[in-house]
């Protein structure tokens, strides 16, 4: 007895691409986006959430307040990826986008926006997130790995929040500067 239905050749290409596809969009893909969209952001700005979600754009309805804004984000990344996601890497971790800002060589700070605008993105994983962090073009030298020591410093258990991240202390001066400019005072 054959339980397999005849499909077309056109068909078949889709169903393959289909479930080849799948896995990689992982639990966002499977998550219906308005009903993440009305929990977490409220039935009035339910569809500009759902957006939002739609196209892994930052959340920016301009009928919601900043706070409102950060608990809609962190409510839909632990929603589409689960809290094990948002741990990793979240909106709550913004300060450390501040390692890509002062940096000569992205005088337009596109570094530190790519990740702002990274981090404000609910629908995308933690994952993602980091890969369009780390893929800015004018990082320079060890800058990602600098942000990387500055979600260590947040993310530990003794979240040293008395205390603000140090670049200096961690990271090199040197990646935010031009190479083969003059600079002059004290040296860094």
């Amino acid at each position: 007895m054959n339980f397999f239905v005849p499909v077309c050749g056109t068909m078949k290409i889709f169903l393959l691409a289909f479930w080849l596809a799948l896995p990689l969009l992982g639990n966002a893909a499977i998550v219906d986006t308005l009903s993440v969209a009305k929990k977490c952001c409220g039935e009035k700005a339910a569809e500009c959430c759902k957006e939002s979600f739609d196209f892994k754009n930052p959340l920016k309805c301009p009928s919601m307040a900043v706070e409102d804004k950060i608990l809609a984000i962190s409510c839909a990344q632990k929603e589409l990826y689960g809290a094990e996601d948002f741990t990793k890497l979240s909106v709550h971790d913004m300060k450390c986008c501040e390692i890509f800002g002062e940096n000569d060589n992205d005088e337009s700070g596109t570094c530190e926006k790519r990740c702002l605008v990274a981090l404000q993105a609910p629908s995308v994983s933690a994952k993602e997130k980091l890969e369009r962090i780390h893929g800015c073009r004018l990082n320079m030298g060890s800058l990602p790995k600098c942000f990387d020591k500055c979600l260590e410093w947040i993310h530990s258990p003794v979240h040293r929040m008395f205390q603000q991240f140090n670049f200096t202390e961690h990271c090199n001066w040197t990646d935010r500067l031009k190479p083969g400019k003059l600079y002059i005072g004290p040296p860094v």
